[in-house]
């Protein structure tokens, strides 16, 4: 009987704290919409949101973690209108091709197929050099009736195993 209480005690116990991870994670996260564009994307709270920046529609990046910090990770999103004959493959390929042509030492480290929201998605591992600073980057491509969306999430290459599971969940938070 003292088993059968402590089990229920731990299971509703377990329940509590999920309940307070996932209140947690979504009373810390700002969705950001563009209306005109239509795509939507969550961004932690405290990260600075600047649009139009280059060729970039959105980009959120961290804050600055204390004198020492050189880089503040970064995840952007561009959202294109493509020709509704094009495939996700097609797409993921040319892009990577081309990242291939205009990143210096750019090299894959991963290449996986995932879901975002329900949608069929490519994520690809990267590093690459930039202002003679190498990077790592996560890039997630969607594609939808007509309309592309390629968010890109980098850090340096020391600190991305930190960020990566807060990278998924900002990208897995994209609708469009």
């Amino acid at each position: 009987m003292k088993k059968r209480h402590l089990a229920i005690i731990t299971l509703v116990a377990l329940f509590v704290v999920g309940i307070m991870a996932s209140q947690a994670f979504a009373d810390t996260m700002k969705t950001y919409t563009n209306k005109a564009k239509g795509f939507s994307i969550d961004f932690p709270s405290k990260w600075e949101v600047k649009e139009k920046v280059s060729d970039v529609d959105v980009i959120a990046l961290s804050p600055v973690e204390g004198k020492s910090d050189k880089f503040r990770e970064n995840v952007n999103v561009i959202a294109l209108t493509v020709p509704t004959s094009v495939t996700l493959k097609v797409f993921y390929d040319e892009n990577v091709k081309d990242m291939k042509k205009k990143l210096k030492k750019f090299t894959v480290v991963s290449e996986s197929n995932t879901k975002i929201n329900g949608q069929d998605a490519r994520k690809l591992v990267y590093t690459h050099n930039m202002y003679n600073h190498t990077m790592k980057a996560a890039a997630y491509v969607m594609l939808k009736g007509g309309k592309a969306c390629f968010i890109t999430c980098t850090a340096a290459p020391e600190t991305y195993s930190k960020w990566e599971a807060e990278f998924d969940k900002i990208a897995k938070t994209t609708k469009f």
